[in-house]
């Protein structure tokens, strides 16, 4: 009886075994083994998961898609305080009612915030940005932004009607 009994565990255990195998080689979700604890970072050697895609738009696709004054929506109506947005692969172009233009490369540019380095800025009045000068792009509401240029004192856009 005994010989019989091992004989039937053994079977046993190969059905068992047969049946991990097959269900890991089946199509479909993967069998997921974690060790990690839930709100803590992965285990050692593990990978980070992976982030979905954000479906909101960076600050600078918000701002490309509107008309954008200097101070106040007051001066929406005055040439030289309004501004457009060009956004292009690395770089920004800003371009003011007066045709003055200032070309920007982007460092970063998320949701919230955004930091640039002029390129290239060419106003009529000479008045022009140094290559170089790094700026800081916060959002402060769905139509305010606050420009923080280095070394100059900080502004505000607001989104035109």
């Amino acid at each position: 009886m005994g010989t019989v009994m091992n004989a039937c565990v053994a079977v046993a255990r190969l059905h068992i075994v047969a049946c991990l195998c097959m269900a890991l080689a089946a199509p479909g979700p993967a069998l997921a083994v974690s060790n990690q604890r839930p709100g803590v970072g992965p285990a050692p050697g593990q990978p980070p998961p992976a982030q979905a895609p954000s479906l909101t738009p960076s600050l600078f696709a918000t701002i490309a898609a509107g008309r954008w004054a200097i101070g106040s929506r007051g001066n929406c109506k005055n040439p030289r305080k309004v501004y457009t947005l060009e956004l292009g692969g690395d770089t920004i172009t800003w371009r003011d009612g007066a045709g003055n233009v200032d070309v920007e490369t982007i460092e970063y540019d998320t949701e919230d915030e955004s930091r640039t380095a002029t390129l290239r800025s060419e106003h009529a009045s000479g008045n022009n940005e140094p290559r170089g000068t790094v700026w800081t792009y916060d959002k402060t509401s769905e139509d305010s932004v606050r420009v923080r240029p280095a070394g100059k004192s900080e502004f505000v856009l607001v989104k035109c009607p």
